[in-house]
């Protein structure tokens, strides 16, 4: 037997749920929104979570906990409900060297190797990942003030046979963003300036 609902003033503007007894309960929203994705959580259905390195939105269908990284459990588990891959989407980093940085997908790194030399490492990248972006700030860009690009998944500018896996900028005033496009074709630069 289900139980009886509040009156009808009180369920005004409300939604109607079931909760893990079966029992009708009244809510604020459709979805619990939890944030961020974390891993070895316990989701819940009609949970909500954002997830790297995109930030779409997934909702739970089936309860289930995270793994140590997101991947093929969550989205066994999830739908899709606000899908932003492949929209560019930035969040500005300022490096000044001496330093060495791993880079994020989506994120935009301002050089500025004045100090000394710069090393920015790309992550191990997936096809659909936001792309990355590179800006010169200042710095010679010779001797001890060098930017240099490490490639973690394949290689710059095309077939594997082409073996490019660094670039050193050499221009001032760079302005640039790469985007990995799989084993076949690497890293490729989408725009500059």
């Amino acid at each position: 037997m289900l139980n009886a609902l509040p009156a009808a003033a009180s369920r005004q503007n409300k939604y109607l749920k079931f909760n893990s007894s079966g029992q009708p309960v009244l809510v604020n929203s459709p979805l619990n929104v939890r944030g961020m994705w974390a891993a070895n959580t316990s989701y819940l259905v009609g949970d909500a979570y954002n997830s790297t390195p995109n930030g779409s939105l997934y909702f739970v269908q089936t309860a289930y906990t995270s793994g140590a990284t997101f991947g093929a459990t969550d989205l066994a588990n999830t739908e899709i409900i606000v899908n932003l891959t492949g929209l560019l989407f930035t969040d500005p980093d300022i490096v000044a060297g001496p330093a060495t940085v791993t880079m994020n997908a989506g994120n935009t790194y301002g050089t500025d190797s004045t100090g000394g030399a710069i090393v920015l490492n790309l992550y191990t990248a997936a096809i659909g990942d936001s792309p990355v972006n590179v800006t010169y700030l200042a710095g010679t860009l010779t001797g001890s003030q060098t930017v240099t690009i490490n490639a973690a998944s394949g290689q710059f500018f095309g077939p594997a046979a082409n073996n490019i896996t660094q670039i050193t900028l050499d221009i001032t005033q760079a302005n640039f963003s790469m985007q990995y496009w799989g084993a076949t074709y690497g890293w490729q630069l989408r725009t500059m300036g």
